[in-house]
Protein backbone atom coordinates (compact mmCIF):
# COMPACT_ATOMS: atom_id res chain seq x y z
CA UNK A 1 0.00 0.00 0.00
CA UNK A 2 1.33 3.43 -0.89
CA UNK A 3 2.16 5.73 1.97
CA UNK A 4 -0.31 8.58 1.46
CA UNK A 5 -1.07 8.52 5.18
CA UNK A 6 2.01 10.26 6.62
CA UNK A 7 1.78 13.50 4.58
CA UNK A 8 -1.86 13.90 5.62
CA UNK A 9 -0.98 13.36 9.26
CA UNK A 10 1.78 15.94 9.04
CA UNK A 11 -0.48 18.44 7.27
CA UNK A 12 -3.26 17.94 9.81
CA UNK A 13 -0.84 18.28 12.69
CA UNK A 14 0.70 21.48 11.28
CA UNK A 15 -2.60 23.10 10.24
CA UNK A 16 -4.94 21.59 12.81
CA UNK A 17 -6.63 24.83 13.95
CA UNK A 18 -7.23 25.95 10.35
CA UNK A 19 -8.44 22.48 9.40
CA UNK A 20 -10.85 22.41 12.32
CA UNK A 21 -12.08 25.92 11.53
CA UNK A 22 -12.79 24.90 7.93
CA UNK A 23 -14.37 21.48 8.57
CA UNK A 24 -15.97 21.97 12.01
CA UNK A 25 -16.37 25.72 12.58
CA UNK A 26 -18.64 25.32 15.64
CA UNK A 27 -16.09 23.06 17.32
CA UNK A 28 -13.27 25.45 16.42
CA UNK A 29 -15.20 28.36 17.94
CA UNK A 30 -15.70 26.45 21.20
CA UNK A 31 -11.99 25.76 21.74
CA UNK A 32 -9.78 28.04 23.82
CA UNK A 33 -6.84 28.30 21.40
CA UNK A 34 -4.79 30.32 23.89
CA UNK A 35 -4.09 27.03 25.64
CA UNK A 36 -1.58 24.68 24.06
CA UNK A 37 -2.79 21.46 22.52
CA UNK A 38 -0.95 18.33 21.51
CA UNK A 39 -1.63 15.40 19.21
CA UNK A 40 -2.27 12.24 21.18
CA UNK A 41 -1.51 9.73 18.41
CA UNK A 42 1.80 8.80 20.09
CA UNK A 43 -0.02 8.21 23.37
CA UNK A 44 -2.49 5.95 21.61
CA UNK A 45 0.36 4.02 20.00
CA UNK A 46 1.97 3.61 23.43
CA UNK A 47 -1.28 2.33 24.94
CA UNK A 48 -1.83 -0.27 22.24
CA UNK A 49 1.83 -1.16 21.67
CA UNK A 50 1.26 -4.82 22.56
CA UNK A 51 -1.57 -5.09 20.04
CA UNK A 52 0.17 -3.09 17.31
CA UNK A 53 1.25 -5.03 14.28
CA UNK A 54 2.81 -2.80 11.66
CA UNK A 55 1.32 0.59 10.85
CA UNK A 56 -2.14 1.72 11.84
CA UNK A 57 -4.45 2.97 9.11
CA UNK A 58 -7.52 3.87 11.16
CA UNK A 59 -6.97 7.59 10.65
CA UNK A 60 -7.14 7.06 6.88
CA UNK A 61 -10.78 6.24 7.40
CA UNK A 62 -11.31 9.73 8.85
CA UNK A 63 -9.58 11.25 5.85
CA UNK A 64 -11.66 9.10 3.50
CA UNK A 65 -14.79 10.26 5.35
CA UNK A 66 -14.05 13.98 5.23
CA UNK A 67 -12.42 14.27 1.81
CA UNK A 68 -14.19 14.57 -1.49
CA UNK A 69 -11.68 12.80 -3.73
CA UNK A 70 -11.78 12.80 -7.52
CA UNK A 71 -13.69 9.75 -8.75
CA UNK A 72 -10.61 7.89 -10.05
CA UNK A 73 -8.77 8.40 -6.74
CA UNK A 74 -11.85 7.43 -4.72
CA UNK A 75 -11.99 4.10 -6.57
CA UNK A 76 -8.26 3.57 -5.99
CA UNK A 77 -8.56 4.35 -2.26
CA UNK A 78 -11.56 2.02 -1.97
CA UNK A 79 -9.70 -0.80 -3.76
CA UNK A 80 -6.64 -0.33 -1.53
CA UNK A 81 -8.75 -0.30 1.63
CA UNK A 82 -10.58 -3.47 0.56
CA UNK A 83 -7.29 -5.19 -0.29
CA UNK A 84 -5.76 -4.07 3.02
CA UNK A 85 -8.83 -5.29 4.89
CA UNK A 86 -8.61 -8.70 3.22
CA UNK A 87 -4.89 -8.99 3.95
CA UNK A 88 -5.41 -8.15 7.62
CA UNK A 89 -8.76 -9.97 7.89
CA UNK A 90 -10.26 -6.63 8.88
CA UNK A 91 -12.98 -5.51 6.45
CA UNK A 92 -13.23 -1.78 5.76
CA UNK A 93 -16.75 -0.92 6.81
CA UNK A 94 -17.52 2.45 8.31
CA UNK A 95 -20.02 2.94 11.10
CA UNK A 96 -22.23 4.71 8.57
CA UNK A 97 -22.13 1.68 6.29
CA UNK A 98 -22.95 -0.66 9.19
CA UNK A 99 -25.92 1.53 10.05
CA UNK A 100 -26.94 1.58 6.40
CA UNK A 101 -26.75 -2.22 6.20
CA UNK A 102 -28.95 -2.53 9.29
CA UNK A 103 -31.46 -0.01 7.95
CA UNK A 104 -31.48 -1.78 4.60
CA UNK A 105 -32.21 -5.12 6.26
CA UNK A 106 -35.01 -3.56 8.31
CA UNK A 107 -36.52 -1.97 5.20
CA UNK A 108 -36.36 -5.31 3.39
CA UNK A 109 -38.05 -7.13 6.25
CA UNK A 110 -40.72 -4.42 6.51
CA UNK A 111 -41.34 -4.68 2.75
CA UNK A 112 -41.67 -8.47 3.02
CA UNK A 113 -44.06 -8.16 5.97
CA UNK A 114 -46.23 -5.62 4.18
CA UNK A 115 -46.24 -7.79 1.06
CA UNK A 116 -47.44 -10.83 3.04
CA UNK A 117 -50.08 -8.79 4.85
CA UNK A 118 -51.28 -7.28 1.58
CA UNK A 119 -51.52 -10.68 -0.11
CA UNK A 120 -53.18 -12.45 2.81
CA UNK A 121 -55.74 -9.84 3.78
CA UNK A 122 -57.78 -8.43 0.91
CA UNK A 123 -58.65 -5.09 2.51
CA UNK A 124 -55.01 -4.00 2.50
CA UNK A 125 -52.87 -2.61 5.26
CA UNK A 126 -54.09 0.61 6.92
CA UNK A 127 -51.79 3.59 6.37
CA UNK A 128 -51.02 4.02 10.07
CA UNK A 129 -50.07 0.34 10.44
CA UNK A 130 -47.87 0.54 7.33
CA UNK A 131 -46.10 3.63 8.72
CA UNK A 132 -45.59 1.88 12.07
CA UNK A 133 -44.10 -1.20 10.38
CA UNK A 134 -41.85 0.90 8.13
CA UNK A 135 -40.54 2.80 11.19
CA UNK A 136 -39.48 -0.43 12.92
CA UNK A 137 -35.71 -1.05 13.10
CA UNK A 138 -35.52 -4.08 15.42
CA UNK A 139 -34.69 -6.98 13.08
CA UNK A 140 -35.79 -9.69 15.51
CA UNK A 141 -39.13 -7.96 16.07
CA UNK A 142 -39.68 -7.68 12.31
CA UNK A 143 -38.92 -11.42 11.96
CA UNK A 144 -41.45 -12.20 14.69
CA UNK A 145 -44.06 -10.02 12.99
CA UNK A 146 -43.42 -11.76 9.68
CA UNK A 147 -43.97 -15.16 11.32
CA UNK A 148 -47.13 -13.84 12.98
CA UNK A 149 -48.41 -12.45 9.69
CA UNK A 150 -48.24 -15.95 8.24
CA UNK A 151 -49.95 -17.55 11.25
CA UNK A 152 -52.72 -14.97 11.74
CA UNK A 153 -56.17 -15.62 10.29
CA UNK A 154 -57.01 -11.91 9.96
CA UNK A 155 -55.39 -8.52 10.08
CA UNK A 156 -56.95 -7.93 13.52
CA UNK A 157 -55.49 -11.22 14.75
CA UNK A 158 -52.05 -10.23 13.36
CA UNK A 159 -52.21 -6.91 15.23
CA UNK A 160 -53.23 -8.72 18.41
CA UNK A 161 -50.44 -11.33 18.09
CA UNK A 162 -47.88 -8.65 17.26
CA UNK A 163 -49.19 -6.45 20.07
CA UNK A 164 -49.67 -3.49 17.74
Amino acid sequence: MSDFDSPWKEALEQFFPAFLEFVFPQVHAAIDWSREYEALDKDLQQIVREAAVGRRYVDKRLIDWIMDLPEEMEEQVQEEMVRFGEEKNMPYVTSFERLGFKRGKAEGKADALLHVLGRRFAHGVPTDLEAFIRAATDLERLDRWLDQSIEAGSLDEFQRLAQL
